[in-house]
């Protein structure tokens, strides 16, 4: 499992978070996990890193509201690994919410458990508009993997009105 590397992702200096949401799945499902920004301090750019658990596999990203502003840059493609992502305005963003969704597909054959999606950045790649160095707080996200979902009566992994006559 990818753990974050003890050299990146500095000590927070700002009240910024960034947190990568928690879901839930079954193997073979597609699931979407939100990366969210608070008490956004001031931002200009962001170059961050993306690692994830095997058993997931990244199959899109869609931006969010927050940061609109900027010009958004991901890697060039979805097998890239560590997936890149990158901010770059002219000026300060302070907008709150959903930066990002990022779209993973869980593997047919995972297992249950808890699957690792890992943000990370090194000093000096988050800053604003004065150059001075942002260091955010960083959550990291997790896809729970289960081979259950709970009122899936008949196990088609799909809750539905036919678990009622069960």
């Amino acid at each position: 499992e990818p753990e974050p590397d003890p050299d990146l992702n500095p000590e927070p200096n700002v009240d910024t978070v960034i947190a990568v949401g928690t879901v839930s799945g079954v193997p073979g499902d597609t699931v979407n996990v939100p990366v969210v920004i608070s008490n956004n301090t001031g931002i200009e750019a962001i170059q961050m890193e993306l690692t994830y658990s095997e058993g997931l596999k990244l199959t899109g990203v869609l931006t969010g509201t927050a940061l609109s502003e900027h010009t958004f840059t991901p890697s060039g493609t979805y097998d890239v690994y560590p997936f890149n992502l990158m901010w770059d305005g002219t000026s300060n963003s302070i907008s709150n919410g959903t930066m990002l969704t990022l779209i993973f597909r869980i593997d047919d054959e995972a297992t249950e458990g808890q699957y690792n999606i890992n943000l990370q950045y090194k000093e000096g790649k988050i800053y604003n508009h004065d150059m001075e160095n942002i260091n955010p707080s960083i959550v990291q996200g997790v896809v729970n993997v289960s081979d259950y979902i709970p009122g899936d009566i008949n196990g088609d992994h799909d809750v539905t009105v036919k678990d009622v006559t069960f």
